[in-house]
């Protein structure tokens, strides 16, 4: 009778550790200017990565339960939950616009908030979700009231391509997540490698610039993140500066 009052107790304990909490920690450091994920990350939505001149947030520390875990086979994090806006399959958040009012913002799984403390151009890195269906969004948001989006950027999913860089501010917040997929909270899930960020450089206001893109179909953006009408000047495309002559 002992016995079984014994192992009726430790399979309790058992069941009961399937719930804990792991610990919401800082992945960074200040001193750094990227990270990459290690077997030992593990955590809790809410964790942070701290960098030379920028935070990540990873998902929201009011999710309580929902993690990031290693996946030997992505070489990532994986989190246990996509993005949603109450932490169910009925409200995953399967569609975006670039145009407003643009859609939901997520509240619930999977997603990096971006607090700039100087301007620069923040990369990050992962294995998406194998899935046309799932683009990329990234989404800027006002510094006083970070529900308000100003502007989004979709970028379609593209098996080839495993890190995504955009161009950021101390004036704005940003947020990046990929869609989830219809019905499936915890599959279709998108895989987090690491975050990076250089900051430009002090004298000229400017990181990078790149060859102007050929192409008259994709979304132009100004220094701002606001999308802008012609192609003069200094200009965003898919997260990178370019330059267009006037």
């Amino acid at each position: 009778m002992k016995k079984k009052k014994l192992l009726l107790i430790a399979l309790s304990l058992m069941a009961g550790s399937a719930y804990m909490k792991a610990d919401i920690v800082d992945l960074g450091s200040e001193s750094l200017t990227e990270w990459s994920a290690t077997a030992d990350d593990g955590c809790d939505m809410g964790s942070t990565v701290t960098l030379d001149g920028v935070k990540v947030t990873l998902g929201s520390p009011d999710d309580a339960g929902v993690t990031w875990s290693w996946h030997a086979g992505n070489a990532g994090l994986l989190p246990s939950q996509m993005p949603s806006t109450d932490g169910t399959a009925e409200t995953l958040i399967t569609e975006f616009s670039e145009e407003a009012p643009f859609g939901n913002l997520p509240s619930h799984g999977a997603f990096l908030k971006m607090e700039p403390a100087k301007a620069g151009t923040i990369t990050i890195s992962g294995k998406a979700s194998a899935n046309a269906a799932q683009p990329l969004v990234f989404v800027t948001l006002s510094k006083e009231d970070p529900t308000v989006i100003l502007s989004a950027q979709i970028t379609p999913w593209d098996n080839s391509v495993t890190q995504w860089s955009y161009d950021v501010d101390a004036d704005h917040v940003y947020c990046f997540f990929q869609l989830s997929y219809p019905g499936k909270l915890t599959a279709y899930r998108f895989t987090l490698r690491g975050i990076s960020f250089v900051a430009n450089n002090e004298s000229t206001g400017l990181n990078m610039l790149h060859a102007a893109p050929a192409a008259d179909d994709v979304s132009f953006f100004d220094l701002s993140g606001r999308r802008a009408n012609d192609k003069s000047g200094i200009r965003i495309v898919n997260g990178r500066k370019f330059y267009f002559k006037k």
